[in-house]
């Protein structure tokens, strides 16, 4: 049996500790290639921290051996070892959502030129909470109202986040099955 709950305050799926689950991406290629002659980037995210590193690659071919490279650095600097890599196997047509995501999170970010206050926190004057935040591509499950579903059906609708909602303090959601 599924009950209606609100939100969590955190996510079940949230790494406890550093390098527990780190989300990778693989972005490209990128035309025109850049000045250094790159056509991808691989970003490496840890899901404790949210820290955040990129790699840029001249072919695709790159991704293994600069992957390597980042397993070592990041276990040699921190004591600890990888546990788990997350791809986010999302379609280029969620291009535009993932760049509309990370300037939600950007300007929700401190930084030293608005001497460590957040954009957002800058320009409205009011502090703004994290807990809503959450991890692109993630799965979300959403709640069929009974009016809406026959006897046996499921009780919930599998869906990913692709967004922040604009107009209130909702998500943009993705049906995978729907394809909408």
């Amino acid at each position: 049996m599924q009950f209606r709950t609100s939100f969590p305050k955190e996510s079940n799926s949230r790494a406890k500790k550093p390098l527990e689950i780190t989300h990778v991406v693989v972005y490209g290629p990128i035309k025109p290639s850049s000045l250094g002659k790159n056509n991808y980037f691989l970003l490496f995210m840890d899901d404790f921290s949210r820290k955040t590193w990129v790699y840029f690659l001249n072919k695709k071919s790159e991704v293994f051996s600069d992957f390597k490279k980042f397993k070592v650095a990041m276990e040699k600097d921190s004591g600890r070892k990888i546990k788990t890599m997350r791809t986010k196997k999302l379609s280029k047509e969620f291009r535009p959502e993932a760049v509309a995501c990370a300037v939600y999170l950007s300007n929700r970010s401190p930084i030293r030129s608005v001497w460590g206050k957040t954009p957002q926190e800058a320009l409205s004057g009011r502090k703004h909470g994290t807990s809503h935040l959450r991890v692109f591509g993630c799965i979300a499950h959403v709640y069929v109202p009974y009016e809406r579903r026959a006897k046996l059906d499921d009780k919930s609708e599998r869906f990913i986040f692709i967004d922040y909602d604009s107009s209130s303090k909702g998500y943009k959601l993705y049906n995978l099955n729907n394809r909408w």
